[in-house]
């Protein structure tokens, strides 16, 4: 509405600013809001185009079958709700109306197949998903599209399909990440930059091609303060053109600029390759500190030596969101042994035997036989909170469930002290988070199609008698949160150094340097602390 109400030549009447319908009008009629453009242009494409377009090519065929104006600039913050609870969805619409709009949006989601778009696996991405794809039919060649989004859009799985048709169609010129973790007492929300919000937002800027270029780079901004006000994001957006155009090289070359606010340090731009987006776009943008995402980066695109998690693993545990409805906890000693919850005081490597609990199956043998598929003395954290836990990974000794954990099973045993050291070592901490979903601050969720692509080192080039025997050295010594131990790691002491020395002799890498623990350290996604 500011926008266009800017000219003191515009009126209410002239202004194009209009509201759409959106729900069950009284005649009948499901009406989605603005997604209902996808359907307009569903429709034409379907009337007059069908065939004879279809056999041109993808851009051809936009060109010819939209029906209304393309624009310069669309700039949105669409709605991010979906199906949970409670379902708003829709907003507050009634029971009977949110079945016929979403029966509408299943429609509008498979009709987007003829414009070359996947929206087969987008429902848990809710409804911003969709109007990412009605900004990328909206936007001329040349345009461009702005959008704040919830940050698991950079790596979540169902944001997949979104990330792949925007790469495959623009340049993604701008991804903002907000990394301040808020200050009550001046009013500052934390993670967002939207008001009402509570979850992690980013704003990303995407250019739709009027040519492939193979030098095209993305920059990344981290605000390490978020804004005061329009006038302050103002200056620091024409501060980031500005100083982009004096970057040299990338991220991995270790380039970066700082943005200013007198004379404080506020955020961090960087430049990174398309390569760097191939995997997903949370890899250059894990953390706060540059140098930190440029070795978490560069982790990511080692190959020699590394393979995925589904090269080593035959079973990832049964789904977490159905496990309490499969079996009770039980203060009773049972045959079925559950690690319920996740806490700050799991804090080594060889899970104490306090932490595992009992369960009591609720179906009888269907709850049987999913202990006896699923169970597994080797647990990786689904939803890790960093600035009050210790470990991602824990050898239990014996075969157990767990509410917040994978159950990983692994096609040879022997490959065990590997991964669980792998994934408490500085390195695997870095390539875990770098494949997760990063929701709010320092809350991390990794879903099963993740948790298969997380490297770990080939076990076969290994010698595992070798780490099973340092994994007995350290299996139960006590870890700190993940903010202290780095502490102590700076200083030169804890389980976490002794286990990356060991990683890092065993696998040829570099050991991380004293500049690098102390970033962990303090770090906003660690300890939810101001830099």
């Amino acid at each position: 509405t500011t926008l266009a109400l800017h000219s003191t030549k515009t009126t209410i009447r002239t202004s194009g600013v209009f509201v759409v319908p959106a729900g069950v009008s009284a005649d009948g009629a499901v009406h989605l809001g603005s997604l209902d453009r996808l359907q307009t242009q569903m429709a034409f494409v379907g009337r007059g185009f069908s065939k004879a377009v279809r056999r041109k090519s993808l851009d051809e065929t936009r060109n010819e079958a939209i029906p209304e104006q393309r624009h310069d600039v669309v700039i949105m913050n669409p709605p991010f709700s979906r199906s949970a609870n409670p379902n708003i969805k829709f907003g507050y619409s009634g029971p009977e109306a949110r079945t016929k709009m979403s029966r509408e949006l299943k429609k509008l989601g498979e009709g987007l197949s003829a414009f070359g778009y996947d929206a087969s696996a987008i429902g848990n991405a809710g409804l911003s998903a969709y109007f990412m794809f009605l900004a990328a039919r909206l936007v001329k060649h040349g345009g461009r599209v702005a959008a704040v989004l919830p940050r698991s859009m950079l790596s979540g799985v169902a944001f997949g399909k979104v990330r792949e048709a925007f790469l495959r169609e623009f340049h993604l010129e701008y991804v903002v990440s907000n990394y301040d973790p808020g200050d009550h007492s001046n009013g500052i929300a934390p993670w967002s930059f939207s008001e009402n919000t509570t979850i992690g937002e980013v704003l990303v800027l995407a250019r739709r091609r009027t040519e492939v270029s193979n030098e095209e780079r993305t920059c990344y901004v981290g605000l390490w303060r978020k804004p005061r006000n329009e006038v302050v994001a103002l200056l620091h957006s024409q501060q980031i053109i500005k100083k982009r155009g004096a970057l040299v090289g990338t991220l991995p070359e270790g380039a970066y600029e700082t943005l200013e606010d007198d004379g404080v340090t506020v955020g961090v731009l960087y430049d990174v390759s398309q390569e760097s987006l191939a995997v997903n776009w949370l890899v250059p943008a894990v953390f706060a500190a540059p140098e930190l995402n440029r070795m978490t980066l560069g982790l990511r695109l080692r190959r020699e030596g590394f393979v995925p998690m589904a090269s080593v693993a035959a079973e990832y545990g049964y789904d977490i969101r159905w496990l309490k409805d499969a079996f009770a906890q039980v203060g009773g000693p049972t045959a079925h042994r559950v690690v319920w919850g996740h806490q700050g005081a799991m804090n080594t490597v060889g899970l104490a035997a306090t932490h595992v609990g009992y369960g009591r199956p609720k179906h009888g043998q269907k709850s049987l036989d999913i202990f006896l598929r699923y169970s597994s003395d080797l647990l990786v954290a689904e939803r890790p909170h960093l600035s009050t836990e210790c470990s991602l990974c824990f050898r239990t000794g014996e075969p157990v469930m767990g509410t917040a954990f994978w159950e990983l099973r692994l096609v040879e045993d022997r490959f065990k002290p590997v991964v669980a050291l792998w994934l408490n070592s500085t390195f695997g901490i870095m390539q875990y988070l770098s494949m997760a979903t990063s929701s709010y601050g320092d809350i991390f969720k990794l879903k099963k199609d993740q948790l298969r692509g997380v490297l770990v080192p080939n076990p076969q080039h290994l010698d595992v008698a070798a780490w099973e025997r340092f994994y007995a050295t350290v299996a139960a010594e006590p870890l700190l949160v993940y903010g202290q131990e780095f502490r102590r790691a700076a200083e030169g002491v804890g389980v976490r150094l002794a286990i990356d020395r060991f990683v890092a002799s065993q696998l040829g890498l570099e050991l991380p340097g004293k500049t690098i623990y102390e970033l962990l350290a303090v770090d906003p996604v660690v300890t939810k602390n101001r830099l």
